[in-house]
């Protein structure tokens, strides 16, 4: 599933990434509490969280394409 396919793709980031990732993604921790949580600068955070975005981003996207063609090939109206 989707789900599963996007915590294989944190669980595969590099710790310090993988850690930011499931506090603010799967925990739902705000990310004004990350820096602090994590006993890090609030820039050092907002950092690893814009490279966990793309790192997720490149992983997946194939997902995505997968996605997309798949809904092409539904019926409309369906």
């Amino acid at each position: 599933t989707l789900d599963e396919r996007v915590v294989d793709a944190i669980r595969r980031l590099s710790p310090a990434l993988r850690v930011i990732s499931e506090l603010y993604f799967i925990h739902q921790m705000p990310r004004h509490e990350l820096a602090s949580f994590l006993e890090i600068s609030e820039e050092t955070a907002r950092k690893r969280l814009r490279r966990a975005r793309e790192a997720l981003h490149r992983a997946l996207a194939p997902t995505a394409d997968e996605i997309g063609a798949s809904q092409a090939e539904e019926p409309v109206g369906v």
